[in-house]
């Protein structure tokens, strides 16, 4: 069935990429720059595919070095294209046996193209035999010739790695960022907290938990006795019967005197998903839940992210789900519920705000946590 459809908002671009990736078999890309892939958003999606094959542009000395790397490590064909001309597309061709769909348009393999950037993008799906896409197809496959581009060599990346460093730090010299810079520093997340070993953490946040919320007027000990009745009433595993009783649905949403680590209770959707819902939808809750619980240390992330996913088509953001992820299981999730928490990420990660009430957001910011040497210290006492 022939499809085409104009992309003009970077959420528009991602999640027809996303979908694309999750029902196709095959990808083939040609871009001008690929992003670090420390800052997830591409490179995320790519594992949903069977196969990929990529043709990418350094113009400039302005494709991460990682990213092409990450590239390699998934086609053993990859090219480069060469500088003789400024290799500028923007094309992703989707395929499976039956059918191909093809993204062309302005967003760079970047996290800026599919995140922050102002892009626009045409997706055109067909029969593979598409009068339309065929002399299209056979224009891009032009670019996989020896006259185009070429495999790059051990020495070649060697090469390129230093070309690029040195560029980045002209760019620091001269005070000025572009695409490249901005994507270092979301995968870098530079600060204290990344930093920190646990005794600097606990000493910088033991006096905020010990004092009182001035909006809910919660103490220290009310919190630990939040958190034990959270313990108790949300065990392993769960069954939609928990849904059944008013209370756990307070408790759930945060109400009254459950408010710490976020009210979700203002989403009408979510409140009525928990009390009025269909069956369906609980069991989708309850069984995302479940496989939650049984994900070892240290978390599969793909794994998580396929639940989370689930959860995420049900309506509500990340926004509430993280609240239940962490009164479930506060020693491995956080909350991003509260709009302060998400303003003071996006200044702490120089990321927008918005982006941690999306799935690849949230474990972006997880990925922080668990990765610093607060949280990998031994057990503190």
């Amino acid at each position: 069935m022939k499809r085409i459809e104009i992309l003009s908002t970077t959420d528009a671009f991602r999640n027809a990429f996303r979908d694309c990736c999750q029902r196709y078999d095959h990808l083939d890309m040609y871009v001008a720059w690929v992003g670090n892939p420390g800052s997830m958003i591409p490179f995320s999606y790519l594992r949903d595919l069977s196969s990929v094959h990529a043709v990418v542009g350094v113009a400039f000395a302005q494709s991460n070095p990682d990213g092409i790397v990450r590239l390699m490590g998934l086609d053993e064909n990859m090219r480069i294209a060469r500088e003789s001309k400024l290799f500028h597309p923007k094309v992703y061709v989707f395929s499976s046996r039956d059918r191909i769909a093809i993204l062309i348009g302005s967003s760079n393999l970047t996290y800026s193209g599919f995140f922050e950037n102002i892009e626009v993008n045409l997706l055109l799906e067909d029969h593979p035999s598409s009068i339309l896409l065929k002399p299209h197809l056979e224009a891009f496959r032009k670019w996989d010739t020896d006259e185009s581009s070429f495999a790059p060599s051990k020495k070649w990346l060697t090469d390129y790695r230093k070309r690029y460093l040195k560029r980045q730090e002209n760019l620091i010299v001269g005070k000025t960022k572009d695409e490249s810079t901005r994507e270092n520093e979301y995968a870098r997340a530079a600060s204290w907290l990344t930093h920190a070993d646990w005794n600097l953490f606990l000493t910088h946040l033991r006096p905020k938990l010990q004092g009182h919320n001035p909006r809910h007027n919660t103490t220290w000990p009310q919190k630990l006795d939040l958190l034990n009745q959270y313990k108790e009433a949300f065990r392993a595993p769960w069954t939609t019967a928990l849904f059944d009783s008013l209370e756990s649905r307070r408790m759930l949403l945060g109400t009254g005197d459950h408010a710490w680590l976020g009210h979700v209770g203002a989403s009408g959707h979510f409140r009525h998903l928990l009390a009025e819902g269909d069956i369906e939808s609980k069991r989708t809750i309850v069984n995302a839940m479940n496989a939650i619980f049984r994900l070892p240390l240290p978390i599969p992330w793909d794994r998580l992210q396929r639940q989370l996913e689930k959860l995420e088509q049900l309506g509500p953001t990340m926004k509430v789900w993280s609240r239940l992820l962490t009164i479930a299981r506060p020693d491995i999730f956080g909350t991003i519920a509260a709009t302060t928490v998400r303003n003071n990420l996006a200044n702490l990660l120089d990321v927008p705000d918005a982006y941690f009430a999306t799935v690849d957001g949230y474990i972006y910011f997880l990925r922080q946590i668990h990765n610093a040497p607060w949280f990998n210290s031994p057990e503190p006492r």
